[in-house]
């Protein structure tokens, strides 16, 4: 997963689908969570949705705007709106399932 700043995020022209993956720098669960979501990108062998890393103190406006609760979170964005978020990263196999979803 690449970092991807706000900037980058707003000047981006990705078509489709785009997750984004929320996360502070000392959060014991996030790791856990980012572990999970590179077990199933190599479990989906390049075939899933462009998923960036983001840095959730970099982007409080949007937070507030998507009105994300707490970190980690993993949001579908299409066309700046909001698809599906997720909160608990329960399996690489429900992980897994929610980007053959957006594929």
């Amino acid at each position: 997963m690449k970092d991807l700043s706000v900037e980058a995020y707003e000047t981006m022209s990705e078509d489709g689908v785009v997750g984004l993956f929320f996360k502070t720098p000392f959060c014991g669960t996030c790791q856990l969570a980012e572990q999970l979501l590179n077990l199933t990108f190599q479990a989906l062998d390049g075939k899933g949705t462009p998923t960036y890393m983001c840095r959730a103190g970099e982007w409080e406006e949007y937070l507030s705007e998507w009105r994300i609760e707490s970190v980690p979170c993993l949001i579908f964005v299409k066309d700046g709106q909001v698809l599906e978020k997720l909160y608990a990263f329960e399996s690489v196999t429900k992980l897994y399932q929610l980007y053959q979803h957006y594929q």
